[in-house]
């Protein structure tokens, strides 16, 4: 199963396959922190993110709001 979540600031869409949903958010998770940490020091005027540079709440925000599919996001980033 392909699980993918959109980041919140962007929109670019990051998916992995697993077939644990635990797990899969777990990788999304680790992508989009990496992402968003990318992101703030590329667009070092940008403000919407907290302090910690996160523009959401936390593995389980994620875990609930990511969408499931047999096939592969298009135009998703592999984070596998």
């Amino acid at each position: 199963m392909y699980y993918s979540y959109s980041c919140p600031v962007c929109g670019k869409i990051f998916y992995t396959f697993n077939q644990n949903q635990e797990e899969a958010a777990q990788t999304v998770y680790n992508g989009l922190e990496k992402h968003m940490q990318d992101y703030q020091e590329e667009e070092s005027g940008y403000d919407s993110l907290d302090h910690t540079g996160k523009a959401f709440e936390d593995q389980n925000a994620v875990y609930s709001g990511m969408s499931s599919s047999s096939e592969a996001p298009a135009g998703g980033y592999n984070l596998d």
